[in-house]
């Protein structure tokens, strides 16, 4: 049910990924210093649930790789038409029944990982303090400027959390 909520509620967030509260209390603190809180649901029983993002641009691994620069963002991968071609250039790719049923070891050099950089190259240090202003902004009842922060936000970032 949960897993549920939040999968749908990341289309209205426009985020890709949305974590619960109570997962974002697992991560340790190096790796919740990376999540952005975006908001904080009132359920009518008196419930409280804090939404988390870990922000990231998927699709900046398509711009970069130039394997991928023929499919290009928004088109789907595996159209009937090239699925032949990608088995043949990519078996690999293709395992899907390869995947791990154990416990992975964790590995902390994913974190410094060329691609996990790349999804993260567009959200500077700028953008999350930005983010925090305009939060603070809105809190303390200064709407008009927290109002324009989040529009420089929506503008340079194309940031989904900003327009709620």
């Amino acid at each position: 049910d949960m897993a549920e909520t939040l999968e749908s509620t990341t289309k209205s967030y426009g985020v890709p990924m949305l974590l619960s509260d109570a997962f974002y209390s697992l991560l340790t603190d190096d790796r919740q210093e990376e999540c952005r809180k975006i908001d904080q649901l009132h359920h009518v029983d008196g419930a409280t649930l804090e939404l988390y993002t870990w922000d990231m641009d998927i699709e900046n691994i398509w711009r970069e790789d130039p394997r991928h620069r023929d499919y290009g963002p928004g088109r789907h991968l595996l159209e009937s038409t090239k699925l032949d071609r990608i088995q043949q250039s990519n078996p690999d790719r293709m395992k899907m029944d390869d995947l791990p049923n154990d416990v992975i070891d964790y590995d902390r050099g994913v974190w410094v990982d060329a691609k996990m950089m790349l999804i993260r190259n567009k959200f500077d240090l700028s953008f999350f303090l930005n983010f925090d202003d305009a939060v603070d902004f809105y809190r303390e009842g200064d709407w008009s400027v927290a109002k324009e922060m989040f529009k420089k936000l929506i503008s340079e970032y194309q940031d989904g959390p900003s327009q709620h």
